[in-house]
């Protein structure tokens, strides 16, 4: 049950986080874009919290760690191109929607089994 529940927050912090990429095509959204940003990491605390036993925890940090190191590396080798109609920026606002869900999910799960790697 707690999978399932996680299996949806996931993905509605995918949502928020296309919503987050709209903000430079829809002007309504950027006044909201704090309070999004502050639901992906509560969304992300959850996951971090519930989602990921000790076996998952490997592979989720490489796929976190990968992500949150690609996402700036992309955002200034796009930068020059954001001549293009603020589509770039909208990819940008989308990635940081995602690393804004995901960093508090990575910081939780450190923490959660940081008590059980000392103890080795």
């Amino acid at each position: 049950m707690a999978g399932e529940i996680n299996k949806y927050l996931f993905w509605l912090g995918v949502l928020i986080a296309i919503v987050m990429g709209l903000t430079p095509f829809v002007q309504g959204i950027a006044a909201y874009y704090s309070w999004l940003a502050l639901i992906q990491v509560i969304i992300g605390i959850i996951i971090g919290y519930y989602n990921i036993s000790s076996k998952e925890t490997s592979s989720f940090y490489l796929g976190s760690v990968a992500f949150l190191v690609a996402f700036p590396s992309f955002a200034t080798a796009t930068g020059s191109l954001m001549t293009l109609n603020g589509l770039w920026a909208s990819i940008n606002n989308f990635l940081a929607g995602m690393a804004t869900m995901i960093a508090p999910a990575v910081v939780i799960v450190a923490l959660k089994n940081l008590p059980e790697i000392m103890k080795d």
